[in-house]
């Protein structure tokens, strides 16, 4: 059995539900952050939009929390929708370059919901930064960006994760921000996989060099002089930097210009991973395997760990970004394609902005 449970913005219990696991799909998407659906056994609930949920087994381990998206109830049951806790950061701040992701992130979130003047606009969190400074730099368009859209694309191209929990004896939701480290090798041929679904995407062709010029204009004529062309190259480890060593081949390249400035380096850095790191983990693999697996114990397994899987011999790099609870059974879900709709659509609002 689950046992679900719900508190108020400040925390306060609201109610709680026995639910028949055999009855009860859960489902976490890294990359989308989209709702399950979550069936109660009433005809009323005070649950409300805003509202946590913590899901846990009765007398067992708890599974995850969530934020409750919309309540809806009819004559006999009622529904609530489920969001990862994570998607409490689902807001727009202002976009003034990112070059560490990982920096960037942990600033918008305590100046916009942490230590903001407006009182009202600051939310209960605890924020901990455990990744060190470096370059990782993500180039959006437009002047304001999605936390979430940030989320997802610092993990597939960084392995950055953003762990979110309910801390209810200190009334504060915990977020820590870490680098993912946990890697696999998992044999999808084996009789403990139950079943395995994979789609790949076209990543043969794919852009593998970035060939950049410097260029220079002329404010009074227009004139546009190129200062310098420089390459970038695309690693099997799936970093972009600008040494021409253990490289992806055959070459595949694609072309940019980008004005000179002070910080000409790192937005030409940013520009090229950008351009060519989306091609990783350019594939989604779904195993699904008993909860208590005892070879891979699925349920253990973090988002972010890098995996290699061996389907019909052939080894596919991905990397796990999603999860499914049902019932006695535990889907994996990897990789940064979506075969459903839903999320195929979600994808690719994100890689338009």
């Amino acid at each position: 059995m689950y046992k679900a449970e719900f508190f108020a913005q400040d925390f306060a219990f609201v109610a709680a539900y026995l639910l028949d696991e055999a009855d009860t799909v859960l489902t976490l998407d890294y990359l989308t952050m989209d709702k399950c659906g979550l069936d109660l056994p009433v005809r009323k609930t005070p649950v409300k939009k805003g509202d946590f949920c913590r899901v846990s087994r009765v007398g067992g381990t708890v599974l995850a929390d969530f934020t409750v998206a919309d309540c809806s109830c009819e004559e006999s049951d009622c529904t609530v929708s489920l969001r990862p806790l994570q998607a409490v950061l689902d807001v727009d701040v202002y976009n003034d370059g990112i070059p560490d992701c990982a920096a960037w992130l942990a600033q918008q979130i305590r100046t916009y919901l942490i230590a903001n003047s407006d009182a009202a606009q600051n939310r209960a969190l605890v924020l901990e930064n455990t990744v060190p400074a470096a370059d990782r730099p993500l180039t959006l368009d437009g002047d304001t960006a999605n936390l979430l859209d940030v989320l997802a694309t610092a993990l597939t191209a960084y392995r950055l994760v953003l762990d979110a929990q309910l801390d209810l004896a200190n009334k504060c939701i915990r977020l820590t921000l870490g680098q993912a480290t946990t890697s696999a090798v998992l044999e999808a041929d084996l009789p403990n996989v139950l079943e395995r679904e994979i789609t790949l995407g076209d990543s043969y062709g794919s852009k593998n060099k970035y060939i950049l010029r410097r260029t220079s204009t002329d404010q009074e004529t227009g004139t546009v002089t190129v200062l310098e062309e420089k390459s970038y190259y695309l690693h099997p480890d799936g970093s972009v930097d600008d040494q021409n060593v253990d490289r992806i081949t055959p070459v595949f390249w694609t072309l940019g210009k980008l004005e000179n400035s002070e910080t000409w380096d790192a937005d030409a850095l940013a520009q090229a991973v950008e351009a060519l790191t989306p091609e990783q983990y350019d594939n989604e693999i779904r195993l699904t395997l008993r909860r208590d697996d005892k070879l891979v114990t699925p349920e253990t397994l973090p988002i972010g760990t890098e995996a290699t899987i061996y389907i019909g011999g052939q080894a596919y790099r991905s990397l796990l970004t999603g999860r499914e609870w049902d019932g006695d059974t535990h889907c994996l879900v990897f990789g940064k394609v979506r075969v459903d709709l839903t999320k195929k659509l979600i994808l690719q609002r994100r890689n338009t902005l």
